[in-house]
């Protein structure tokens, strides 16, 4: 069954956020890079948003 709440202010502004840095890496051809964001216990103005290499998370 699909059952949950409705999303919270801060999921909201996450995925936000994460969107938004995803559009930017893309605009800035940084294709295999994942958007991060860090400070979450901030304020979202105090959030720092990223991008990480995907390869840096794989090991062989």
């Amino acid at each position: 069954q699909a059952r949950g709440s409705l999303p919270s202010n801060f999921d909201c502004d996450y995925a936000y956020a994460l969107g938004h840095i995803a559009y930017h890496l893309i605009g800035a051809g940084l294709n295999g890079y994942m958007a991060t964001v860090t400070n979450l216990k901030k304020s979202v103005s105090q959030w720092q948003c990223g991008g990480a290499p995907i390869t840096a998370m794989m090991t062989v």
